[in-house]
């Protein structure tokens, strides 16, 4: 991944140490095949390689721009931590993103089960075909930091990691959304999924200084659905 990582470099995107790591060949949407992408295994990894033993972690998956497949990547990346040794893994669903699709089944939010002082287990539902992955949603509203203060969210996300191994957080895109943003600096990493051949490289580095203005840590890419080796606005600098 070399000649991507300094394509990027070039193209604005300097993500300095962190990796950037291509995503499935066309096959995003398809979650059942996600879970056995050697990319993804590679960024599964990769994060596990930065955390400290035994710490449980938080991290967020966001894009710059809508519809760049971060729901899909989220739940493919969850998928693979569940077939890694360790605990149970958690997929919350941020706001922006479709409560059923993370969290059927589950009658109150993260968000109301934390202000109403109820157990974690009432905001969360088992995946009937994976009992090592739960499901969640962050919260009700459409920003959840207003539903949430930074005393709540430290509370809940002390209480996911009292639970969980890995707690994933499908989070709308930064860039229209500002709570994504902001959440990243609650978190202990964040991944930015981009779509090749589509997303223009300075909307990506808008979000990412934001990110990083925010407090939160961002520790790899994914560029998504690419049809080349690198996106074409990334090709044409080399």
């Amino acid at each position: 991944m070399s000649k991507l990582y300094e394509a990027a470099q070039h193209a604005g995107l300097d993500l300095g140490a962190q990796s950037v790591i291509s995503s499935a060949r066309g096959a995003v949407a398809l979650e059942d095949r996600l879970r056995t992408v050697p990319e993804l295994v590679n960024l599964y990894y990769l994060i596990q390689s930065m955390r400290a033993p035994d710490r449980p972690l938080v991290v967020q998956f966001m894009a710059a721009t809508p519809r760049e497949g971060t729901s899909s990547i989220a739940r493919g990346f969850a998928e693979v931590a569940t077939h890694q040794p360790g605990g149970r893994v958690l997929l919350a669903a941020c706001g922006g993103v479709q409560a059923d699709a993370h969290g059927r089944g589950a009658h109150l939010s993260l968000a109301a089960a934390v202000k109403g002082d109820h157990p974690l287990e009432s905001a969360v539902a088992v995946v009937p075909t994976n009992p090592s992955l739960d499901t969640a949603r962050l919260s009700d509203a459409a920003h959840p930091l207003l539903d949430l203060d930074a005393t709540s969210l430290v509370k809940l996300f002390d209480a996911v990691r009292g639970t969980y191994d890995i707690t994933v957080l499908d989070c709308a895109a930064g860039g229209p959304n500002p709570d994504s943003v902001a959440l990243s600096r609650f978190c202990d990493g964040t991944i930015l999924v981009i779509r090749a051949e589509t997303v223009r490289s300075q909307v990506v580095e808008a979000v990412r200084r934001s990110i990083e203005r925010s407090g939160g840590n961002i520790v790899g890419a994914v560029l998504n659905g690419r049809r080349r080796y690198i996106p074409s606005w990334l090709y044409k600098l080399l």
